[in-house]
């Protein structure tokens, strides 16, 4: 009974300490995030949320570092990461390597992962880009398809100007001006969504149509990714 009203009380803690953390990295008050977690430097949880915090301070080496680091305690036993914890480790480790400009590395990393968790939006996205540095990008680039039918489930503004600076790539004017009215449907003050407005010219805010969806939804999902 004991053990068990003391798993109860720290999950409850911890649950308290993330809503506390995620508020803080919305006022990006990332330094006080840093402090409060390396007090608690033996929780992995702790550790995700200090990664998170050195990314948004562009202190990549000091994430990417962070990720390795439970990447081999995984691989040796020493932890055993539940596959959520998995997934949100390797989003920061491609975080990590696209800011310090390691396209090589990125592209065989999240292509790896990708192999063990599919249908991953942010990893499918960081594959995409790094293919885009690595001028790679074809019609026929594993996870396209896929990423190109998932614009109604993107969560964060980038995923639509990775897949819009691919669509471009590969030429598909009109299908990059759909994402980009898409992108300022849900993120019309974002910067990067702004800018990649203005260069698809004339496409505005107002412009917006209701009746703009993903194309092919039937055929989307984890499987077109190879």
């Amino acid at each position: 009974m004991l053990n068990w009203l003391r798993s109860k009380f720290v999950a409850y803690l911890w649950r308290y300490i993330e809503r506390q953390l995620r508020k803080l990295l919305e006022t990006g008050d990332y330094e006080t995030v840093l402090k409060i977690c390396q007090k608690r430097e033996n929780d992995v949880r702790a550790q995700y949320w200090q990664a998170l915090a050195l990314l948004w301070l562009e202190r990549y080496q000091e994430a990417l570092d962070i990720a390795d680091r439970l990447e081999r305690l995984q691989a040796a036993g020493a932890v055993n990461l539940k596959d959520g914890w998995i997934v949100a480790f390797a989003e920061i480790k491609c975080g990590a390597l696209s800011g310090l400009t390691q396209h090589e590395a990125l592209h065989e990393f999240s292509s790896r992962c990708l192999e063990r968790h599919p249908g991953n939006i942010p990893l499918t996205s960081f594959q995409i880009l790094a293919a885009l540095h690595l001028d790679r990008l074809t019609a026929s680039t594993p996870g396209l398809h896929f990423l190109d039918c998932s614009t109604n489930r993107f969560d964060e503004a980038w995923h639509f100007t990775t897949l819009c600076s691919a669509q471009r790539y590969l030429r598909n004017e009109e299908r990059a001006s759909e994402i980009v009215r898409l992108a300022l449907a849900k993120y019309p003050d974002d910067d990067a969504v702004r800018e990649m407005a203005r260069k698809a010219k004339c496409v505005t805010a107002g412009a917006v149509s209701p009746c703009v969806r993903p194309r092919d939804l039937r055929r989307c999902g984890p499987k077109a990714i190879k």
